[in-house]
């Protein structure tokens, strides 16, 4: 069963991040509600994350449900291991992609990556796990413990579409660094000011893998 995430701008934290950044009082006020919607299968999640990367949402959602379909919505570690390079190549995907996959799924049966451990680790350790795995860069891994662990105090300071929408906010150029510094003013809610950004854009994310 999913989860969702729904935050309300006349909520406690809200009225905090305002108190604590000013810039961020005309976006709480334009976007009263944000309803996040958690993926609880933390292996699929991060088998689309790979699927998606560098591709329009469009193009990505297109290829993902293809992806889907092949397994019969049977999408495991054995399954991806065990398929021949070739027969997803055919889907769509990319080869490098398809090492990707093959890489993650092998990592999850050896140990290497333990998902089930995911829910009792710190948002680091999850990070340095993650990254480990060929494909899976720091803004993949940050993206999974927003939408699938729901994490509240990440900054993903490497997402272009979050460093443009607060440079809008502030009227000013946003690098990454400056959004790191910026974002600090936002612990330990980070992620939910993140959220609010991501959907004053109304743009998929976009960031470096």
């Amino acid at each position: 069963m999913r989860k969702t995430l729904t935050y309300r701008h006349d909520m406690d934290i809200i009225e905090k991040m305002i108190k604590k950044d000013r810039y961020l009082k005309p976006l709480f006020e334009h976007i009263t509600e944000v309803t996040i919607t958690l993926s609880d299968d933390y292996f699929l999640s991060l088998v689309g994350a790979i699927i998606s990367q560098q591709l329009s949402g469009k193009v990505a959602q297109v290829i993902y449900q293809r992806f889907l379909a092949f397994y019969e919505q049977d999408v495991t570690p054995e399954n991806i291991v065990k398929t021949d390079k070739e027969a997803l190549r055919q889907l769509g995907i990319s080869y490098q992609k398809v090492s990707y996959l093959k890489s993650l799924a092998e990592a999850v049966l050896d140990g290497q990556v333990d998902i089930d451990a995911f829910e009792n680790m710190a948002d680091e350790a999850i990070i340095n796990e993650l990254v480990q795995v060929k494909g899976i860069g720091r803004w993949t891994a940050q993206m999974f413990l927003m939408f699938s662990l729901g994490r509240e105090d990440v900054a993903a300071s490497l997402d272009l579409g979050l460093r443009k929408a607060y440079a809008k906010l502030i009227n000013k150029e946003v690098s990454v660094k400056d959004f790191e510094n910026y974002s600090d003013k936002w612990k330990p809610y980070r992620s939910i000011v993140s959220y609010y950004l991501w959907k004053s854009t109304d743009q998929p994310k976009e960031g470096k893998s």
